[in-house]
């Protein structure tokens, strides 16, 4: 290993503490700890993470025994609210999926396009359309004149 910096030795550290590198390699590592306070500090740490653990007596006895007294809830917490809004969403979806099925219009087949009447873009001068006065600006004899026409 010719060039060590601390990002190098930190990522060699579980290894040295283990003594798994080779000659070489834990030579530039020691000579890298020699001037680096904080490699060295690390190395600490990493020493103790490898110390085994006294675990007292009776801890594993004690957490088998509260998790299997522990009362097992099978729709408890989020899960309620998850299969719920699952739901919701499941009815929505239906719901606007069968509106647009129902209102679909039926598409002509062979001769059936003779009964369909053809649309035609409206004329330039219609009033409704460009900004001239409407229907509200007719008078009451006016509508029915118009009424009375459309009727027949």
């Amino acid at each position: 290993m010719k060039t060590v910096n601390c990002s190098t030795v930190l990522d060699l550290l579980p290894e040295f503490a283990r003594d798994e590198l080779d000659a070489v390699d834990a030579a530039s590592v020691r000579e890298h700890l020699a001037g680096c306070d904080d490699c060295r500090a690390e190395l600490e740490v990493v020493r103790m993470l490898a110390e085994p653990v006294a675990v007292p007596a009776g801890l594993e006895d004690r957490l088998v025994r509260a998790v299997r007294s522990r009362p097992v809830t099978r729709w408890g917490g989020m899960r309620y609210y998850a299969v719920a809004a699952t739901f919701v969403i499941t009815v929505i979806a239906a719901s606007v999926v069968l509106r647009r099925i129902g209102h679909s219009p039926p598409e002509p087949v062979g001769d059936e396009l003779a009964a369909f009447p053809t649309l035609a873009w409206p004329e330039v001068g219609d009033p409704l359309l460009h900004g001239s006065p409407g229907l509200q600006a007719l008078s009451e004899g006016e509508l029915l004149k118009l009424l009375q026409e459309l009727e027949s």
